[in-house]
């Protein structure tokens, strides 16, 4: 009873941290894994091989959490362990005999039994499939790896954190989290998405940092959940607190406002993106005006665009004389060009100069 209590305990502190919550069954089979019982336990632990084990209650919210990343590193042992490493599991409300041999108190407990030895130590590193590796390398020799899948987001520790977080020629949006923090797996798709969104803006950053790996790096910006978001302007760098809504259009709304940068949720330009106000308005009366009303139009077009100073702004000119040049179905015409364009396969930095192109265009044919 003693030992039922404090594992519920355990188990509804780390929820009330922010760590319970969704995830998968834990003691459904995984492939990679060993489910181990008082039946099989001593046939497996204590021999050729280094074993870590967790020690998990079906309802705990943290053991729920942990099954992708524990999945994700039996694949890896069973794929190039090479006999040496064993990822096990235990349910120890279940078989609570095993539990109280090893002095498990709390879910999830991980503990690793090095080859040849009945008497484990405390796992107490990360709990995501790259830190298991890493551990686990280090103890057997094998030569275990996690394939990373490609990401846009810019991952960072304490190796590149100040040169990329404190950039002052950078915008930085920051996600701190922990591998188990079910809320932050719910927001990894959308994160992604957003990273992907700002993929071509050199001076934004969308980045995260394990904080449960890199503590020091949490506590030092304050952080006491997860996941927790804080934005590093280039003129602050104190990290502001990110409250806004976590839907991508939100996050998309918020960055664009702070930096200025007109992209869509897709990762498109806007369609006011390389735009002037004042040169729209010019364009809008272009058409229908007589030749000495262009001319003078020309002429203000040609102050204005000085003034802006960026090529963006000559295309307005650049327009307006090919206009003059092939006739006033010009604008709609070349705007159908482009659009068919830009629904192939265009490359990141020609498609955001194309979309601008349009957009100019756009002013004329409006």
């Amino acid at each position: 009873m003693k030992y039922l209590i404090a594992c519920a305990l355990f188990c509804f502190a780390l929820a009330a941290a922010g760590g319970g919550g969704g995830g998968e069954d834990p003691s459904i089979a995984q492939d990679g894994v060993v489910d181990l019982t008082p039946a099989n336990f001593d046939e497996t632990v204590g021999h050729a091989a280094g074993v870590l084990v967790e020690f998990y209650a079906p309802w705990c919210g943290h053991c729920k959490n942990l099954v992708p990343e524990y999945a994700r590193l039996g694949a890896a042992a069973a794929a190039s362990g090479a006999g040496k490493v064993v990822i096990a599991k235990v349910n120890a409300e279940a078989h609570r005999e095993l539990g109280s041999r090893f002095g498990v108190t709390g879910f999830p407990t991980l503990k690793f039994f090095p080859a040849g030895s009945t008497t484990p130590e405390d796992y107490k590193g990360g709990r995501d499939a790259g830190s298991f590796v890493t551990f686990l390398n280090e103890k057997t020799g094998s030569a275990m790896f996690i394939p990373k899948p490609h990401t846009f987001v810019t991952v960072l520790d304490n190796s590149n954190f100040d040169a990329i977080a404190l950039d002052s020629t950078k915008d930085v949006l920051i996600e701190f989290y922990a591998p188990w923090c079910g809320h932050c797996k719910s927001l990894a798709p959308t994160y992604e998405k957003l990273a992907k969104a700002y993929a071509s803006e050199k001076n934004i950053v969308i980045a995260s940092v394990d904080a449960d790996a890199h503590r020091e790096l949490g506590t030092r910006f304050g952080v006491t959940g997860f996941p927790t978001l804080k934005y590093f302007p280039k003129e602050d760098k104190a990290g502001q607190e990110y409250s806004a809504g976590r839907q991508l259009e939100d996050f998309v709304s918020f960055i664009n406002d702070k930096t200025g940068a007109k992209r869509t949720a897709t990762g498109d330009l806007s369609a006011d993106a390389g735009t002037t106000v004042a040169l729209n308005d010019l364009a809008k009366t272009y058409i229908a005006a007589s030749a000495a009303e262009r001319a003078e139009i020309k002429a203000k077009m040609s102050t204005i665009a000085k003034e802006v100073g960026t090529e963006d702004a000559q295309h307005y000119v650049k327009t307006a004389e090919k206009i003059d040049a092939k006739g006033n179905g010009y604008p709609a015409s070349e705007v159908a060009r482009v659009e068919k364009n830009l629904a192939g396969k265009v490359a990141a930095n020609r498609r955001d100069g194309m979309t601008i192109r349009k957009n100019i265009l756009n002013a004329f044919v409006a």
